[in-house]
């Protein structure tokens, strides 16, 4: 063969070679096989792929706070929930801290002691993640009773609590000494308050609000005392001189009268002598139990033997007591005041520490005064 020829087919075949390797590279873009050819992945991202990647959920610790609306007192113990669900309970400065909320907007609401709040929408930001919560929180307060008459407080008694619409009813406290009683669990409003023992007395109204002390003037039934006391002194030619005295206690019948209850009276002796200041010589207890409204009892002391016909003077103190302690101290309801008002205040005075400081021989305790009698003789 022609050596040209034969030259001529080798560059050809050259030729095609290259242009057929060409050809095959063009075939694969876009897919890059791997070593296990069945598995291809593709090495162009898709649009859906690379907005996931773009995307950030931003996250804040959000700082809720729960105050009283009347007194801005935190709340401890408030249940705070976000979105409906519960997340957890105010710590005693009245706080709770809620983490990773996402930023947007959500619902809060706070629960205490029963009572809600109005749900709040909050637009959650990096800036803006405190919220305050106020809510009108049930409070304990304390009820003080004083008759309205005397200003006493009125002890011993079952005091009964409601609100005016009636939802809202509380069991009985006994009053203290001091006329307290406490009550839980009381939302702020209007109330009735009623006594036990007198289910017709008109009730009185009181107001709660902010204040964990409520102070009430309740307008009690009780006893009203008229007295007298006769006083007849003995002065013998002979022996011992002495005196002894009637003394008459009725209870008055009016429109808020009522049974007394374990009325005495103590009857106290004092003399003076010439130079000297009157003296407590002598006293004697008289029991009248009680006295019905309208009735009247009459008692007669012992002998005062203590009495002496060669005193200066002599004067006849006779202390009412009863059983209720807001009985009024109107001593120009008892009987004639035949002392002058000085004398008759020392003497007042002097009697009463002295039955303070004898409960034993005395009537019991000083503050069941109800009235005075005093007579010269």
């Amino acid at each position: 063969m022609n050596k040209n020829i034969i030259a001529i087919i080798v560059v050809g075949l050259v030729v095609a070679s290259f242009f057929f390797y060409l050809g095959s590279r063009s075939s694969i873009t876009g897919n890059v096989v791997k070593e296990n050819p069945e598995k291809v992945i593709n090495s162009e991202p898709k649009e859906d792929s690379l907005s996931q990647e773009s995307k950030v959920v931003s996250e804040v610790d959000y700082q809720v706070k729960v105050e009283d609306k009347l007194t801005k007192e935190s709340l401890e113990y408030a249940e705070i929930y976000l979105d409906g669900k519960l997340v957890g309970k105010t710590s005693s400065d009245g706080e709770l801290v809620i983490e990773n909320v996402e930023i947007g907007r959500h619902n809060l609401r706070a629960f205490y002691k029963g009572e809600e709040s109005d749900v709040l929408t909050k637009d959650v930001t990096e800036s803006d993640k405190v919220i305050v919560i106020y809510i009108t929180a049930p409070r304990t307060i304390t009820l003080e009773l004083k008759d309205s008459e005397t200003n006493k407080p009125v002890d011993n008694e079952n005091v009964f609590l409601k609100s005016i619409d009636g939802k809202a009813k509380f069991n009985p406290i006994l009053t203290t000494d001091e006329g307290k009683a406490q009550f839980s669990e009381v939302l702020p409003g209007d109330y009735v308050i009623s006594i036990e023992r007198f289910p017709n007395k008109p009730a009185d109204m009181v107001t709660i609000g902010a204040s964990d002390l409520i102070t009430a003037d309740v307008d009690m039934p009780n006893p009203k005392f008229r007295g007298s006391m006769i006083c007849n002194p003995t002065s013998p030619l002979l022996g011992d001189s002495w005196i002894e005295c009637n003394v008459n206690i009725k209870n008055e019948d009016y429109n808020r009268g009522m049974n007394s209850i374990d009325t005495s009276v103590l009857v106290i002796l004092y003399t003076k002598k010439k130079g000297e200041d009157f003296k407590n010589v002598g006293q004697q207890p008289l029991y009248f139990e009680d006295i019905s409204v309208g009735k009247d009892e009459t008692r007669t002391t012992k002998k005062f033997y203590e009495y002496s016909r060669f005193d200066e003077e002599t004067k006849v103190l006779a202390i009412v007591y009863d059983g209720w302690k807001y009985t009024p101290e109107d001593y120009s309801k008892i009987g004639g005041i035949e002392l002058s008002q000085d004398l008759f205040d020392k003497l007042t005075t002097n009697v009463v520490d002295w039955c303070a400081s004898n409960v034993g021989e005395c009537v019991e305790g000083a503050v069941k005064v109800a009235g005075t009698i005093a007579t010269a003789v």
